[in-house]
């Protein structure tokens, strides 16, 4: 995982930093929008907007989980609640989760406007990824 610049930085390297608690921070991430209800959904999903610009790789062998919704846009799974009393969300109508394990590595630059959906049991999923993702080029479906 890596964080390319801070949001406002027009190039990947620069960074601004936050004071707080009498300590210099590197801010990677500036919120937009918090805990929004998602229309349709019975309260079963939350969105967050966020600004960063953030770079994740997943290797072969790791079982990612896409959370896809009525437009079949899609949004990967980057934490799980720890602390969750179920073990998967309930998800509303025309929603729907797949579970994949990568047989190639996958690089997302999930950078920009961000939304990030947290599902009833705490889970979370960041996107939209990119329109012609598509998750077969990295398994062996």
């Amino acid at each position: 995982m890596q964080f390319a610049r801070s949001p406002g930085c027009d190039t990947d390297g620069l960074y601004t930093y936050k004071q707080m608690f009498g300590r210099d921070w590197l801010k990677v991430v500036q919120l937009i929008a918090l805990n929004q209800r998602v229309p349709d959904t019975d309260n079963l999903l939350r969105v967050f907007e966020l600004e960063k610009y953030h770079r994740v790789w997943f290797y072969p062998g790791k079982r990612v989980i896409l959370l896809v919704n009525p437009e079949g846009e899609q949004f990967i799974s980057l934490t799980r609640d720890a602390s969750r009393t179920q073990e998967d969300a309930t998800l509303p109508t025309q929603w729907a989760v797949h579970e994949h394990t990568l047989t190639d590595t996958l690089q997302l630059d999930l950078f920009g406007v961000v939304e990030v959906y947290r599902a009833d049991n705490g889970d979370s999923f960041q996107g939209p990824l990119p329109a012609d993702f598509d998750i077969e080029d990295y398994t062996d479906l």
